[in-house]
């Protein structure tokens, strides 16, 4: 819906259809439909999502320009007051929210994690920890002579504890809190496959109506078994954690929850109005842990199984990590200006990948001006990431999976700004500093100590589906050892 007119209002871009609007066309498991739709369109087209329009922005100087340097105009979260109570039992958290909430709770979060040591050494070592006890199973593995290791569940425990380190204070290494992960993961994933189906259209218009119609009333049931199982688990932390706190002790929180239940006794005891309640932590969890463990993880599987489909690119990143690592020595991020072609894998991933194909909606804060359209206060609107990264006039062959295109002529690592994968502006993800390492040192580790292979019986798919995030399909390989290592010291 963009004003071009006093009184007139345009819908440009995909036809709609009744109730679904344009749900058909962006379920499904490829994202170049918005390629295709910007071709067609132009850089700036409206398509609904079910019954309420939404502006699309798809080139990169618009996006830089308004959403980057007029954030404030764009900071705004659109999203339907149904939908989100069927998500989340409210609008709570970080991710939905929106004004003085939003601002309060993102302030605080991004203070946590600094005083956690993201981005710095403290954070790393922790993330290097898991990677060795991650190692320690693959291992495990190869010596049982298992033919096809399931690495894709090393992967999810490993970023799994990292996330739940930081945010609840524990991790998913003892047999009973693995199952419970998985049990958990399952869940949450099979809850988004189903939020990306078309028929959610429909539930976040008319919920009242459309739960009781048969399987869309059972797309509905799971979705809220879903969120009251997973805010349950918050909750069951969050009790355990208020009981065995300290709160006379000055002692540093160790852990999210801590930092949160502290300055919520602080405002208590001052006795003034805040907003630091125990439902705005179970939704801040929420938004931190699923977009901390999907993301992250979908995106190390994503790297592996490219590798895998491109043997000559492992070689590459094989041959740069032996001219620069000795084989026995753990890659910190003291080795980021050094390992060119391991970035350039990274940005590569992140960009053929497309994890998250359908961004979170934006809404105008006040009325703005995008390519010569006046958009009015109040309108949902999105930064088009996904169509950019498979955007021919920013990167030649889109769909060819090539870490070259982000080395220059003298071999070092030249990242491209149209590569956006945790959003641009004031509401881009949070936890980009700290995901950033743990793809750095997760998948340069795990190459620098292992060689994967297909296994030609059960080649590898590159096909997808959406579930949240766009996710590869379950796929096997072959793992050795690069080298018989020694006892790890570092740590």
């Amino acid at each position: 819906m963009i004003r071009t007119g006093p009184n007139y209002l345009s819908y440009y871009g995909p036809i709609p259809l009744p109730l679904f609007g344009n749900a058909l066309s962006f379920s499904g498991s490829h994202p170049d439909f918005y390629t295709n739709w910007t071709k067609k369109y132009g850089d700036i087209y409206t398509i609904w999502v079910g019954s309420w329009p939404q502006v699309c922005v798809n080139d990169l100087p618009g996006i830089q320009e308004h959403f980057l340097r007029d954030g404030d105009t764009f900071a705004g979260r659109y999203c339907g007051r149904e939908l989100i109570d069927i998500m989340k039992n409210g609008k709570t958290g970080i991710l939905f929210t929106e004004d003085n909430l939003w601002r309060e709770h993102r302030r605080f979060s991004l203070s946590v994690f600094r005083d956690f040591g993201v981005g710095k050494n403290l954070m790393e070592q922790k993330i290097l920890v898991e990677a060795v006890l991650m190692f320690e199973e693959i291992d495990a593995d190869i010596n049982d002579e298992i033919e096809h290791p399931v690495i894709q569940d090393h992967i999810d425990v490993a970023v799994g504890s990292i996330v739940a380190g930081l945010l609840l204070g524990h991790k998913y290494r003892s047999q009973e809190r693995r199952e419970q992960f998985f049990k958990i993961k399952r869940m949450v994933s099979d809850t988004f496959k189903q939020m990306s189906s078309p028929f959610l259209m429909l539930l976040q218009t008319r919920t009242h109506i459309y739960k009781n119609v048969p399987f869309i009333g059972t797309v509905y049931k799971n979705i809220v078994k879903s969120r009251d199982t997973l805010m349950a688990y918050f909750a069951e932390n969050v009790e355990r954690e208020r009981e065995t706190i300290e709160f006379e002790d000055d002692a540093p929180p160790e852990d999210y929850v801590e930092a949160y239940l502290r300055k919520q006794k602080e405002l208590n005891d001052a006795g003034v109005p805040h907003t630091f309640d125990d439902e705005q932590l179970y939704g801040t969890l929420w938004d931190l842990w699923v977009a901390g463990q999907e993301t992250t993880s979908v995106t190390i599987q994503w790297c592996l199984l490219y590798l895998l489909a491109h043997p000559e690119v492992q070689s590459k990143l094989h041959k740069e990590l032996d001219t620069i690592v000795s084989p026995d020595q753990l890659i910190t991020c003291e080795y980021r200006n050094k390992l060119h072609y391991l970035n350039a894998v990274i940005m590569e991933t992140q960009r053929c990948g497309n994890i998250v194909p359908n961004n979170v909606t934006h809404r105008t804060t006040k009325e703005t001006v995008i390519h010569g359209y006046t958009i009015p206060a109040g309108m949902p609107i999105v930064s088009n990431i996904a169509s950019l990264l498979y955007d021919d006039r920013y990167f030649p062959e889109p769909h060819t999976f090539n870490p070259e295109r982000f080395i220059d002529e003298d071999g070092a690592f030249k990242p491209h700004p149209a590569v956006l994968p945790f959003g641009i502006g004031k509401r881009a993800c949070s936890g980009e500093a700290l995901a950033k390492m743990e793809l750095f040192l997760v998948i340069g580790n795990l190459f620098n100590r292992y060689k994967f292979t297909e296994d030609s019986e059960r080649p590898v798919s590159l096909k997808r589906v959406l579930k949240g995030t766009m996710e590869p399909l379950p796929y096997v390989c072959k793992i050795e050892k690069r080298y018989h290592y020694n006892d790890c010291v570092y740590l």
